[in-house]
């Protein structure tokens, strides 16, 4: 993306469009897995309420030419906020923290790095990280009229899509969707930048002002605990600076309204 001057320590908004915002960590299965009390207790001081979730798994074994499957019984314990306006979900290979109702980074930072502090002081000596992932999920709800035009909101370069549509074929009165995906690879971590017009009422053609800004930034591979404290500040600026390379003055605007 080309540079443009934006001091992002000075950015902070009044509200957002945020839908989801996810932070994961995934690792090697942990065998007979089973949520010791004094860690849920522990996590408990942050998310408030537990419900501990039943599913059966089934594992495929293949011997020669016979393929046998067998099923057991694995737990997920779901942990909410009080008003539910987050979550905490924690399995035998995954924890990852969920934010309904988002309100700044350093919340967001403080709930996960202490459920992650959490839980590798029970099970650090057997816990092998190989993903972690911070992820933004705007959706721009809008009602105005022309659902297409987006040009006072969203960055020029990121609407070809729409001028395609506009300009190649007979009529965009027809367009049901237009989503576009691009993946940037660091070396240290990956980005992946889906963005445009799902349609939440497709497969019929698009009426409704409705744009997303879905920025994933992730990496696969081994990575220690100091791995994760660093990354999570790195991947969030990555992320400001993308969604604030996209949007225009207008949005931040209604953004501070």
């Amino acid at each position: 993306m080309p540079e443009e001057t934006v001091d992002l320590d000075k950015i902070c908004y009044k509200k957002n469009f945020l839908s989801k915002v996810i932070a994961r960590v995934n690792y090697k299965t942990i065998s007979d897995f089973d949520l010791p009390k004094e860690l849920a207790e522990k996590l408990k001081e942050v998310f408030q309420i537990m419900e501990p979730v039943k599913m059966t798994g089934t594992e495929f074994q293949i011997t020669g030419p016979e393929i046998s499957a067998k099923s057991s019984e694995i737990t997920e314990w779901h942990f909410f906020g009080k008003a539910r306006e987050k979550k905490l979900t924690v399995s035998q290979e995954a924890f990852f923290v969920e934010f309904d109702a988002y309100e700044s980074f350093e919340k967001l930072k403080e709930d996960f790095l202490t459920v992650f502090d959490k839980f590798t002081s029970v099970y650090g000596e057997v816990l092998q990280i190989n993903f972690f992932g911070l992820r933004y999920i705007n959706n721009i709800d809008i009602p105005e009229e022309e659902p297409l035009n987006w040009t006072k909101y969203i960055k020029e370069k990121m609407l070809d899509t729409f001028n395609f549509a506009k300009s190649e074929i007979e009529s965009d009165d027809f367009l049901s969707r237009a989503f576009q995906i691009l993946e940037y690879n660091y070396g240290d971590f990956n980005l992946r930048y889906q963005f445009g017009m799902p349609n939440p009422d497709y497969p019929a053609p698009i009426r409704r002002k409705y744009y997303v800004l879905d920025l994933d930034t992730f990496y696969s591979g081994q990575q220690e605990v100091t791995d994760i404290k660093e990354n999570i500040d790195k991947f969030h600026k990555c992320i400001q600076t993308a969604f604030e390379k996209s949007i225009t003055e207008e949005l931040r605007g209604a953004m501070n309204e």
